[in-house]
């Protein structure tokens, strides 16, 4: 048997250990741990990794549930009940569909729609929540992270939850001097948002070879895809996203467009700007 003394020494060295690998992790990293273990998801990279999974729709599902949303405006009452009743046990995986159907012009497709929106977020969990938990990976780069969060972008809850994405994506663009083939693969994505999260992660990560392979989506057929690409692009010096950032202004919505006329205005700085600011009247 060892002596007290001995075992005391071995905890209080544990201890110590302990104390001093918490001492190295920032903050705001432990803050974040806080926030998303309160929410009852687990915090390690396993856990992190699978949360974002269960808010992600797969793409086999996705004309079933298309499906769904459009009968939601069925003639038939019973049908509607039952396609609302479907959405909101599929969760947050539909809301993105669901944003899009409150401004459809059938009033009841809207109208239910909305409610299934708000059913499902109040079940959910708060808004700060994903937010932290993609700052989280970020911090700690697991493999398979970029994989599971360029699949999860386009249902983001919110801009802010897709900012921190975007980060996370730029960050972990590159690695061991070559791109990530996730998001190389991910610039003919059928998805416009995973195209554009893609080229936008490699033009703001990458060198000049990765902005080079990111130009062909500044001809996307998706506007909001040549938005987001110019943009990245343009902090980049890259003179081809100016003339796309000009003509984007009158096809993208407005809360998109000025993202394009602030840059712009940097750009153009010394030069004397429009009179009259983006919508108004």
């Amino acid at each position: 048997m060892k002596p007290l003394f001995c075992r005391s020494t071995a905890v209080a060295g544990v201890l110590l250990g302990l104390c001093a690998a918490s001492a190295q992790i920032p903050e705001s990293v432990l803050k974040d741990e806080e926030v998303v273990r309160a929410a009852n998801v687990a915090t390690d990279d396993a856990g992190l990794l699978q949360f974002f999974r269960q808010r992600t729709l797969p793409d086999a599902e996705r004309e079933k549930y298309q499906a769904l949303v459009k009968q939601l405006g069925s003639e038939v009452f019973r049908q509607r009940e039952q396609a609302m009743n479907a959405l909101v046990a599929r969760g947050v995986v539909v809301l993105e569909m669901l944003r899009e159907a409150t401004k459809s012009m059938d009033l009841e497709t809207a109208r239910r729609a909305e409610r299934c929106i708000q059913r499902i977020q109040e079940k959910d969990v708060s808004y700060d929540v994903p937010a932290a938990a993609a700052r989280l990976l970020l911090h700690r780069k697991p493999a398979g992270t970029v994989e599971v969060m360029l699949a999860y972008l386009p249902f983001a809850d919110n801009e802010l939850v897709a900012e921190e994405t975007r980060t996370l994506l730029a960050a972990l663009a590159i690695a061991d001097g070559k791109p990530h083939p996730a998001l190389v693969a991910g610039l003919s994505d059928a998805m416009p948002a995973r195209r554009a999260a893609a080229g936008e992660a490699l033009a703001r990560g990458g060198g000049p070879a990765e902005r080079r392979q990111v130009k062909k989506l500044l001809a996307d057929a998706d506007s909001l895809v040549r938005l987001r690409v110019a943009l990245a692009l343009a902090h980049g010096k890259e003179r081809e996203a100016v003339p796309v950032l000009i003509d984007c202004l009158a096809e993208v919505p407005l809360h998109h467009a000025w993202l394009a006329e602030d840059l712009l205005y940097r750009l153009a700085d010394g030069l004397e700007p429009p009179r009259v600011s983006l919508g108004a009247e």
